[in-house]
């Protein structure tokens, strides 16, 4: 499986995902985000809340995977 190189290629992958899809699926609604170069899509009905990104706070002495805190 290859990533689309940009926004714009994800989004004609997309389209052309979704003309393919049979009808009961086009009523199914879906959540989709980027996470690095990636698109992802997860079932609306999995979803909890969507939270703005704020503010975040740098915790000294953590790894450096952990970028910070925010808060919620």
């Amino acid at each position: 499986m290859t990533t689309p190189a940009s926004p714009g290629a994800a989004a004609a992958a997309a389209r052309d995902a979704i003309a393919a899809a049979s009808a009961a699926e086009l009523r199914a609604q879906h959540l989709t985000f980027w996470l690095g170069d990636t698109v992802f899509a997860l079932g609306i009905d999995s979803v909890r809340e969507i939270i703005q990104y704020s503010q975040m706070t740098r915790v000294p002495l953590t790894p450096p995977f952990v970028r910070g805190v925010i808060n919620l």
